[in-house]
């Protein structure tokens, strides 16, 4: 045997060994539990006269940064700018204590490390609980997440001072819009039906539920919360402009600042071809139907969280059989092991708030068991992948082969948002005092 032949002999031995060491499953037993409640005690309720205020700053990068949204991007930074993404925050509160912030941005995903870091900057603003949502538009920038996978998937290298910028401005965002806060009366509606976007799952409806929270301050002022499911992707990944998609879009034709949230989006996309004229009808049609929609005067404002101990994640879903154990190991090493939830009342509807995509079936099958009324909402504070239904998990059918854990984080998360919407049901007052 030839020096090259021994080399490579060798080389094959050690690469077999490596892979049968990584092979083994070495992840560790990790239990579900609630770790920490959030805020401590009690929920976060808003006894007296409701106070709003409400501001945006604009997070267009200052430099080249990576587009978010596409791994066949490659990291490719963004080639021009086609509309300003934002982040806007709404305050709520009594006027006397730390409020309760919502805030919208407009990336592809909040990553863990940005979400902790915003609340921390927000909590020195005089912000009370914090709620942050991702618009999850795929040509808004990236950049925004330390972390081998994220970076591959989609959101490209990781880049601190944008990551810092971001932070920076959505605390301007949360200190204005507490300065801002005023008396104001809180109205809502939602609309089932809205023709705009289709299942990429053959044989599943998509979540086609509109709901719009409006705010009025005393002095004219106005703020909005409108939740539609549908993955702003109508620009598609050859387009290298940054944008912050039809939630941008609707949230500039909407008046004062509306926040865009996204429902159980998973397997929801645009309808029509890719392109300005599909972005444009998404956005002017849901504007104009919330626009429509008889608002209702509600009172109860309430907002309860947790933090939960994930349980280690599976490769079964996202890897074939021989290299299960391998992803599981590699996502045990990358994947959070801990993540936010909540219950948001606002008026007379419960918002479940979620980490992850969460796939249209497992959405009605969640609302079944948490309550019709309850409105799930997906990518909030941080993100987990893709959640489906335990069915479709064992099958690795659906949206299952970008969920990175199993069924028992599915099951952990009913029971934890039943007691969460519970919580805010009871704690929020059901007449305007």
């Amino acid at each position: 045997m030839g020096r090259l032949s021994k080399l490579l002999f060798a080389f094959l031995i050690l690469l077999l060994g490596a892979y049968a060491l990584l092979s083994i499953d070495w992840r560790p037993e990790r239990k579900v539990e609630v770790l920490a409640r959030h805020p401590p005690g009690a929920p976060f309720v808003v006894a007296g006269r409701l106070h709003v205020g409400a501001a945006e700053r604009s997070i267009t990068p200052d430099h080249p940064v990576p587009l978010g949204g596409y791994g066949s991007r490659r990291g490719a930074t963004f080639e021009g700018v086609r509309d300003t993404p934002k982040v806007r925050a709404v305050a709520l509160g009594d006027g006397r204590t730390p409020p309760l912030v919502l805030v919208g941005l407009d990336l592809v995903l909040v990553s863990p490390p940005l979400a902790e870091a915003i609340r921390a900057r927000a909590a020195e603003a005089g912000a009370g609980p914090v709620v942050t949502a991702a618009t999850h538009t795929h040509n808004g920038p990236g950049g925004i997440w330390d972390n081998p996978v994220a970076s591959l998937l989609g959101l490209g290298p990781y880049d601190e001072a944008y990551f810092r910028f971001v932070v920076d401005r959505t605390t301007e965002a949360v200190a204005s819009a507490i300065g801002a806060m005023e008396p104001s009366i809180l109205e809502s509606a939602h609309l089932y039906g809205l023709d705009l976007c289709e299942s990429r799952i053959e044989g599943r409806k998509v979540d086609d539920r509109l709901d719009y929270v409006h705010f009025e301050m005393d002095s004219g002022a106005e703020a909005a919360l409108l939740v539609f499911a549908c993955h702003p992707t109508t620009l598609g990944a050859s387009d290298r402009r940054l944008s912050a998609e039809w939630p941008g879009a609707v949230a500039e034709a909407l008046p004062g600042v509306t926040l865009t949230w996204q429902g159980a989006v998973a397997e929801a996309t645009p309808k029509g071809p890719r392109g300005e004229k599909t972005l444009e009808r998404i956005a002017t049609s849901l504007a104009e139907t919330a626009l429509a929609l008889p608002l209702e005067a509600e009172a109860g404002v309430a907002y309860r969280g947790a933090t939960l101990r994930l349980p280690a994640p599976t490769g079964a879903t996202v890897a074939p059989p021989g290299l299960q154990n391998l992803a599981g190991n590699l996502l045990t090493w990358l994947a959070p092991d801990s993540a936010r939830v909540g219950a948001l009342r606002l008026g007379g509807t419960v918002f479940f708030l979620t980490p992850g995509e969460v796939a249209a079936p497992l959405a009605s099958r969640w609302r079944r068991r948490l309550g019709e009324s309850v409105r799930v909402v997906s990518l909030v504070d941080g993100y987990v992948g893709y959640l489906e239904t335990p069915e479709a998990l064992a099958a690795r059918a659906g949206e299952s082969r970008q969920a990175y854990y199993g069924a028992e984080l599915i099951e952990a998360l009913a029971e934890v948002g039943k007691a969460l919407v519970a919580e805010v049901e009871a704690a929020a007052p059901a007449e305007a005092p």
